[in-house]
């Protein structure tokens, strides 16, 4: 069976979905979007910082444009313990 694309076109500086006729994040800041809904209400800045195991798994249905991994990845590597993996 064939695993669909995502078709990403640009769109006045956004990246746009045809498919769904709509941006991929807010027009006025996908990193504040990110912030907001992604990394403040997983808490993941407590949870890193908390983790006592030796890895922490992110599982999202959808890739995107990448930035919730991104921004995640960029918080992992300031606040997680440095002998764990993300």
């Amino acid at each position: 069976m064939p695993r669909p694309e995502a078709k990403i076109f640009w769109k006045e500086g956004q990246p746009y979905s045809a498919q769904y006729e709509d941006v991929y994040f807010s027009t006025d800041s996908g990193i504040d979007e990110t912030e907001y809904v992604f990394i403040r209400h997983n808490q993941l800045e407590q949870r890193f910082r908390a983790l006592e195991q030796r890895q922490f798994t992110i599982v999202e249905t959808g890739f995107g444009t990448g930035l919730n991994f991104l921004c995640a990845w960029a918080l992992w590597d300031k606040t997680a313990p440095k002998h764990a993996r993300l």
